[in-house]
């Protein structure tokens, strides 16, 4: 095994692709809300219904366009590229135009809080020791338009420097069997789906019969009541398709990949039902067993293949909850009685062995076999 691999060197971080997600959300948002206005005001204002002029449903199209872009430009223009470089010794931080290095050692806690302001948008910060005030004053860094899974990794790289550079390097036992057994973590994503769903298929029928009453009673034009059904028809539509085609194949894909068997052989590793050589694996990832949870946190072993592709993944459960109000400064779930119950000894039940000595042996075999082994995404 590289020992460069799994302690050493630089990680990298970027927020990739920020600014064209942003600028999407907030066309793909703004457009259909300012064409239900324009739409909603010419057949409000007009009995002639959807016998309008072709002008004027160039311009009602037009408006919401043209809004919907400037907005979209507006966030790709003010969303800021981030850039952290995490060595042995420093974090490395752009922001924007806005560059500075933090020493690894001084590094204290994160932050997390809704910002001031109408948008309340979420604000993540690094905080680091003050060099000049070292007892009291500390440095925050925030990391706009940084994504929840980036600033996880970002933690977590920076806790691993941190530990190796206190000399806090710990040693785990290894896990002696030679098969591991693990157990379901997840269970209510599929339920929660299906009653999110029911709730807005619910909600767009009493919109839709409120709607046709207000017709009815003349409170709403003809035309203008058979356009806001339309437009909350199309709304159910599109939450139903999301909700049964993304949110459900990411529920059975979070299902699916939970580890529940684990076998280690000579030349190769069986992981459930999947087979994977030694001589195809590139280099396996492991989540560190001293990392905190920062927002219902998984641990996860991923293998990348030779062949390249996407890294295959399975899910270990979940990261405990030690030390986060200490350490992390993430104070708001901290009477959670479900966080409080993310032990270690809590997570193993029913499990071969705790996740620690499953890490060790990984990384026992990933050195035997000369697999590249890493706790670095």
């Amino acid at each position: 095994m590289n020992d460069k691999e799994i302690s050493s060197g630089k990680v990298v971080f970027e927020n990739k692709n920020a600014k064209k997600r942003g600028f999407l959300l907030n066309f793909c948002i703004a457009m259909p809300v300012f064409l239900m206005f324009t739409v909603s005001g010419i057949l409000e204002k007009s009995d002639k219904g959807f016998n309008q002029p072709v002008g004027i449903w160039i311009v009602a199209i037009a408006i919401p366009l043209i809004i919907a872009l400037i907005l979209g430009i507006r966030r790709a223009f003010i969303t800021k590229d981030v850039r952290i470089e995490v060595s042995d010794d420093e974090v490395d931080v752009t922001v924007g135009p806005a560059h500075g290095t933090y020493a690894i050692k001084d590094f204290t806690r994160y932050l997390k809080c809704t910002s001031s302001g109408s948008r309340g948008r979420m604000k993540r910060e690094l905080c680091f020791r003050d060099p000049e005030d070292p007892e009291e004053g500390e440095l925050f860094i925030n990391l706009p338009d940084v994504s929840e899974s980036l600033f996880r990794d970002i933690i977590d790289a920076i806790c691993i420097k941190r530990n190796n550079a206190s000399g806090e390097i710990r040693e785990y036992a290894p896990f002696e069997g030679d098969t591991y057994k693990g157990k379901k973590f997840f269970g209510s994503e599929g339920s929660s789906t299906k009653l999110a769903l029911l709730i807005c298929v619910g909600g767009g029928i009493v919109c839709m019969a409120a709607i046709a009453l207000a017709t009815y009673l003349k409170v709403f034009k003809p035309a203008l009541g058979i356009f806001m059904s339309i437009m909350v028809g199309l709304f159910m539509v599109a939450a139903g398709c999301f909700g049964l085609i993304y949110v459900g194949r990411h529920n059975r894909r979070l299902d699916e990949s939970q580890l529940l068997h684990l076998s280690f052989h000579d030349d190769f590793l069986k992981i459930n039902e999947d087979t994977h050589n030694y001589s195809e694996i590139d280099s396996v990832y492991m989540t560190e067993p001293s990392l905190p949870e920062i927002s219902d946190d998984t641990r996860d072993l991923r293998l990348t293949l030779r062949s390249g592709g996407k890294p295959v993944r399975y899910i270990v459960g979940y990261r405990p909850d030690t030390g986060k109000p200490e350490h992390t400064g993430y104070e708001d779930d901290t009477d959670d009685p479900q966080a409080k119950e993310k032990t270690e000894e809590n997570l193993a039940e029913g499990c071969s062995c705790e996740y620690s000595a499953l890490f060790a042996r990984m990384e026992k075999e990933c050195e035997a076999k000369g697999v590249g082994f890493t706790v670095f995404k």
